[in-house]
């Protein structure tokens, strides 16, 4: 039997034996995730919340399912550019 732990704004949140499941209320059951860890669960929330899409494969799988058609909606992660030195005398110093 599973546990209501949490309802957060449309997604329900149950406790069963084996591991933690959200289920998106506005639309059909087939729109849920599992998870074995609570804390991945409110990561995936969380990025949801704030519109942004998950990078790990599992977390995307996880969204597309819990969104349906709105998982288009989500923007990616905005990637953060690499620092390069390309003064003359730190390339002789780390050579």
């Amino acid at each position: 039997m599973s546990k209501v732990l949490e309802v957060r704004g449309d997604y329900k949140i149950l406790a069963t034996n084996r591991d933690y499941v959200v289920i998106n209320m506005t639309l059909a059951y087939e729109n849920h995730a599992h998870f074995k860890s609570i804390q991945p669960l409110y990561h995936l929330l969380a990025l949801i919340e704030n519109g942004l899409k998950p990078t790990s494969p599992y977390m995307l799988k996880a969204a597309k399912r819990l969104l349906g058609e709105g998982f288009e909606t989500l923007t990616p992660k905005r990637k953060k550019e690499n620092y390069n030195n390309n003064h003359r005398k730190s390339r002789t110093r780390c050579a």
